[in-house]
Parts: C-alpha cells; structure tokens; sequence
C-alpha cells in the first residue's frame, strides 16, 4: 500500500462551547496535534517472569495559537470557556477529509505577552473526551 504524507496544510480548526455552532479560527492556529498517551505498567515478580502492559489511552489536542485580545479571537475563546465542554474539528488538508473531530474540554492558554518586537504564542490544550473520530482520507 502507497505511503501518504500527512502535510498539514490550507487547514481547518473549529470549535464550540456545549453544542453550538462551530466557529472557524484557522488563522489564529500555528500548529494543532491530536496527542495520545497511556501509563505503561510492569508487574516485577520475583521468578523473574516481567509482565507488561498498557494503561486505557487518552488523547488531548495540543495548540500553538497566536494572542490575540480582540473580541471573537481564540485566545479569549479559550480563556473565557476554560473549564466548559465543547467541540472541535479539525481538517489537517481543509476540504471535508481526512477529519479530526472530539468532545473537549477546553482550557485556557498558558501564557500572555513575549518578547518585544516579536509575535506572540501560547500553547493551549483541550481534554478529549473519551477518544477523538478521525476520518481517513479516501
């Protein structure tokens, strides 16, 4: 089977508070990742015999995201609905697929302000409920 790339590129990120209409602030992205993680476990006896395993995964979706203090901007999204559960979407390729979509909670962004003459970043991350949908490409 051909290998295809994952480039991210003209994409698309949307997100809600509760289950209202999903805003678009794609421009205000620098970079979105669907993160997974789960806690290893070993069980160490002393025949020597190891046992592994893997706790349940879980998944967040990480943001870099330019501040931005006008009304409307995700960073003000964000701050304000820290906490409050939501939707996102997210379209790696734009168009309608391969598509990332989950329940979140949303928090707010880590940081305010920078360095002089310089834009301004902060990373924010959304709690997945339970795991995100993706839908693969055709």
């Amino acid at each position: 089977m051909a290998h295809n790339v994952l480039e991210i590129k003209n994409a698309s990120f949307k997100a809600a508070v509760g289950a209202g209409v999903l805003t678009e602030f794609a421009d205000a992205v620098a970079s979105v990742q669907l993160q997974a993680s789960s806690t290893p476990r070993s069980w160490n006896p002393i025949s020597g015999a190891i046992q592994q395993n893997v706790g349940a995964q879980s998944e967040s979706i990480v943001l870099n995201i330019g501040q931005d203090l006008t009304t409307g901007s995700l960073w003000l999204f964000l701050r304000t609905n820290h906490g409050a559960k939501g939707k996102v979407e997210f379209f790696p390729k734009g168009g309608t697929t391969p598509k990332v979509a989950a329940n979140v909670t949303f928090q707010a962004p880590g940081t305010l302000g920078g360095t002089a003459d310089a834009e301004t970043a902060s990373g924010a991350t959304l709690l997945v409920d339970g795991l995100a949908t993706i839908t693969p490409a055709p």
